[in-house]
């Protein structure tokens, strides 16, 4: 009978110390007298305060990933508010990948710095207990790109290939062959050659050499500077060699899932979801995106067939996207850039001790660049010498389940030592469909050239 009485004084005792704790105005504060050396409350102890202002050295957690650690100071302002407005300058310290100008409505031009929190599909979350900042940002508003600053040059290295073969014949007469490839690697530059030797039966023999370049790795244009003995790059004319000094884009400095054509992937995810790409039956892509616009420009280069997305979200629903896809050569992703400018003499001998030909005196430049759209790639280039001239567009447009179609002109004009001058143009014509996901048919490739039309590599 005690025991009983025990328990119901403790459970009354509970039920008022609860509801004295639960009638409290929320807006009163916590008495501290009963410690000692505390003037002032915490802003953590305050009700309704999501960002205490104080110091902190946090955990950066950007979609369930933890991207490392950072200070964080928190301001009064920002505790008020109950919101966080972060610089350019922390985001990027912090290893936060976000896309700012997705979030120009969100910024503060006061205090430069952006409340990302504004926007419906992104949370910002400070755990005091855990000392960790939790991000959700859509996919579509982080960089996918790898950070430059991380690149370096490699080490100091040599590589050398070759080969080499010798034949004599029953008059004795002797001749030889020799091939070597060569790359040196110092500091930011690389030295690449690609030399041959022979000797022939009569006891003569040449040097040769189709490239003997200098060049060195530049990220803030995605590309590589060359200089020496190299061969022009162009989707409209015949490459052709040079010496000179050339600029030129380089995908290799792409992640190698963003090198090769793929279809621009693009959805609103209703909450946290699982995108998976397959094609011909095999998945070649699987993603689990936060709520929020995704864009998966990630896809590796695909082939011809259809593309299928499925989009799985938190309670399992599944919907199923078909992409038709056809591939040309010419067809770049969306945003990608290709570019080369060339300077230099024009050498269509590959022997060292004469590398000019009859004629083959000037300097010449040429420039090509393409860039691709949503579903359409535009090229064009142009040649600029003093007895020759070139331009060239051509356009190659993705037309999903009808295939892809790519059309080009080009326009010269030469003039000969002789004092004849040619005037001429050509045309180019593409077309491809995919009808199965395991033939391909190249329909129609067509190429008109008329009479007073000349390459420059065969000016």
């Amino acid at each position: 009978m005690s025991f009983h009485h025990r328990v119901f004084k403790l459970s009354a005792l509970s039920l008022a110390l609860f509801s004295h704790l639960s009638f409290a105005s929320t807006d009163s504060e916590l008495n501290l007298d009963f410690l000692q050396g505390m003037s002032a409350i915490p802003s953590v102890l305050k009700s309704g305060s999501d960002f205490p202002a104080g110091q902190y050295y946090v955990d950066v957690i950007v979609n369930q990933e933890n991207v490392g650690k950072a200070r964080l100071s928190i301001t009064p302002q920002e505790e008020s508010a109950n919101a966080l407005c972060l610089s350019p300058e922390w985001l990027k310290a912090a290893g936060v990948p976000v896309r700012l100008e997705g979030y120009a409505s969100t910024l503060n031009a006061a205090g430069q710095c952006y409340v990302l929190s504004r926007n419906p599909y992104t949370r910002v979350d400070f755990s005091y207990g855990s000392q960790s900042l939790v991000f959700s940002i859509p996919q579509s508003f982080l960089v996918g790109k790898t950070d430059p600053s991380r690149w370096d040059y490699g080490v100091p290295a040599a590589r050398l290939k070759y080969s080499a073969n010798a034949s004599q014949t029953s008059g004795q007469s002797t001749s030889a062959y020799a091939n070597a490839d060569l790359m040196v690697n110092l500091g930011r530059w690389v030295l690449a050659s690609n030399m041959s030797a022979s000797r022939y039966a009569d006891g003569s023999g040449e040097f040769t050499a189709r490239d003997i370049t200098l060049s060195t790795a530049i990220s803030q244009v995605q590309g590589d500077l060359l200089l020496g003995k190299s061969q022009t790059r162009s989707a409209l004319f015949s490459d052709f060699g040079f010496y000179g000094a050339a600029l030129r884009s380089n995908s290799n400095m792409l992640p190698w899932e963003a090198r090769g054509y793929a279809p621009l992937i693009t959805g609103v995810a209703n909450s946290t979801s699982r995108v998976t790409i397959s094609q011909n039956g095999y998945a070649v892509y699987s993603k689990v995106v936060p709520p929020g616009p995704y864009q998966l420009d990630d896809v590796r280069s695909v082939g011809n067939g259809d593309l299928v997305v499925t989009v799985e979200d938190a309670s399992g629903h599944k919907t199923t996207t078909v992409y038709p896809v056809t591939t040309l050569p010419t067809l770049l992703r969306p945003g990608e850039v290709e570019y080369n400018v060339a300077v230099g003499r024009k050498s269509s001998n590959y022997k060292l001790k004469k590398p000019f030909a009859d004629g083959e005196n000037g300097m010449f430049w040429m420039g090509s660049v393409g860039y691709g759209f949503d579903s359409t790639t535009l090229n064009a280039a142009s040649i600029l010498h003093g007895k020759y001239q070139a331009g060239g567009v051509s356009v190659t447009q993705a037309l999903g389940g009808f295939g892809a179609v790519s059309a080009g002109m080009n326009l010269s004009q030469a003039k000969y030592d002789n004092g004849d001058n040619k005037r001429g143009h050509s045309v180019s014509a593409k077309y491809a469909k995919s009808f199965s996901d395991s033939s391909d048919l190249q329909l129609l490739a067509y190429r008109y050239q008329s009479k007073g039309y000349v390459e420059f590599a065969d000016f």
